[in-house]
């Protein structure tokens, strides 16, 4: 009788640990496909779809929905959110990093007919640039950007949760000239919104890596990322990466 007792106080008492240890895991960013992208639908988006597979069998559910990217990263930071998805390690300085999960290879959306010498000295000159506020674009973009910030006939800032259509509608309509983004998150937009003729992409630089990023005052941030960085490694070994990354006509990057 004692030892099933204690069997039962055992068995709840494991029970109690794994419910405090399985979370629901709050992942925002803005719509950023085929990163992230539509939440709920049935292509949220290869990283959440990576999140889910990875994290849902050790008892969290992911939360994901989309916010505007500085106030993503502001929750994320202060613990009121547990990450965010599609950041570089630049943009969040002290969060707990996943393993890789993709590369940002940057590139500039043009009018066709309407390209530029990306190594000129000035190849920016007499363009308007549509940028998205509080993202980290990297090398003479971003310092580009800033030194030109305070004239919207130079840079124009948007945000939102839909930031990246609202620059390409811009773009077609003439209101700027140029779009910085990363390729395949242009490619993937662009399709989206039916301008496949109207634009084409300039290389800007060799690409860099990818991540989800967890708060750096959440304890299980730590577990998070450790979980992912196992699951990851059995997905690219067993095929399963290969087929999430299908489903948005992707390859591993790797």
């Amino acid at each position: 009788m004692k030892t099933g007792l204690k069997l039962v106080t055992f068995l709840c008492g494991l029970s109690m640990a794994a419910a405090a240890v399985a979370e629901s895991v709050s992942i925002r960013a803005d719509t950023w496909c085929p990163y992230n992208c539509e939440p709920g639908s049935d292509k949220p988006g290869y990283m959440i779809e990576l999140l889910e597979a990875a994290l849902e069998p050790h008892g969290h559910s992911i939360d994901y929905q989309n916010m505007n990217w500085v106030r993503s990263i502001a929750m994320a930071k202060t613990g009121q959110i547990t990450g965010v998805v599609g950041a570089s390690e630049e943009e969040v300085p002290g969060f707990r990093l996943s393993p890789e999960l993709g590369v940002w290879d940057l590139a500039i959306a043009v009018r066709k007919g309407e390209a530029v010498d990306m190594t000129s000295d000035t190849p920016f000159r007499g363009r308007t640039i549509g940028a998205i506020r509080g993202y980290e674009y990297g090398g003479i973009i971003t310092a580009y950007i800033e030194e030109h910030t305070a004239d919207n006939t130079i840079v124009q800032l948007v945000g939102g949760e839909t930031p990246l259509e609202s620059n390409l509608r811009k773009l077609a309509s003439g209101r700027v000239d140029m779009v910085p983004d990363d390729a395949a998150v242009l490619r993937y937009t662009i399709a989206s919104l039916g301008l496949q003729d109207e634009f084409e992409l300039i290389s800007v630089d060799e690409p860099s890596s990818l991540y989800a990023a967890f708060s750096p005052e959440l304890e299980i941030s730590v577990s998070l990322a450790a979980q992912l960085e196992t699951a990851v490694s059995e997905m690219r070994a067993d095929g399963r990466l290969a087929s999430i990354l299908a489903k948005y006509g992707l390859e591993d990057w790797k």
